[in-house]
């Protein structure tokens, strides 16, 4: 019997697979992957990376009255003027039209001399240039106007028990130049069928268009449809 129960032990040994304790268990760390480089952009394939946009301090809308002269769709990189759309005055055989040009953001702790101005020709960098944004060959000054400053004179010297010693600011200035079509698109400077809008504010008496305190408004640009 002992004789039987050795052989079979041993054929069990020779013939099976001998048992891996939890403590002889083995296991294989995760690799990691070796960092590749990300590869270089090829400069010829590139996008170029332009100037900032200027940041303008003005805005620049226009309202025309009537108002289905002047269009200016959202969804369009343009406006259109009808001159159809503006009334025949039989009297004084004229087309009738107003159009409102406000401009909004003035300073308003100094004089300023505030101006509508367009051309009749493009200027593709408008977006990146500080300042004066049109043509300057077909740049023609529409209006102008100076607005003086709104001071604010603080009665309160020392702080109260009411006042705390707050303080008071006046906000920027707006205005609205009413312009008329008619002289507008009967001028001999108009080239062509193609009008740039643009704002310009400059300290009262100053002629630099080009100093740093300038404040200009966006390029808006109309076609004319007669």
């Amino acid at each position: 019997m002992k004789l039987k129960l050795i052989l079979y032990l041993g054929l069990c040994l020779l013939y099976g697979g001998q048992p891996v304790l939890a403590e002889d268990e083995v296991f294989i760390d995760s690799v990691t992957p070796e960092f590749v480089e990300p590869a270089a952009v090829n400069p010829e394939f590139a996008e170029p990376i332009g100037p900032e946009p200027v940041h303008r301090a003005l805005t620049l809308s226009q309202r025309s009255i009537p108002e289905d002269i002047f269009v200016y769709p959202p969804e369009w990189a343009n406006g259109e003027i009808f001159v159809q759309r503006m009334r025949f005055d039989e009297n004084t055989g004229k087309r009738v039209g107003i159009v409102d040009f406000r401009v909004e953001g003035i300073r308003s702790d100094i004089d300023m001399d505030v101006y509508i101005a367009f051309s009749t020709r493009p200027i593709f960098d408008w977006e990146q240039k500080q300042g004066v944004a049109l043509d300057s060959v077909s740049l023609e000054i529409i209006s102008g106007v100076t607005l003086p400053a709104r001071q604010v004179r603080h009665f309160f010297n020392q702080p109260t028990s009411f006042s705390l010693g707050g303080f008071a600011y006046v906000p920027s200035n707006s205005l609205v130049f009413a312009i008329d079509l008619e002289d507008l698109l009967s001028a001999p400077q108009l080239y062509s069928d193609e009008l740039y809008f643009q704002a310009i504010a400059v300290p009262a008496g100053s002629t630099n268009f080009d100093a740093p305190d300038v404040q200009s408004s966006e390029v808006d640009f109309y076609r004319i449809v007669r």
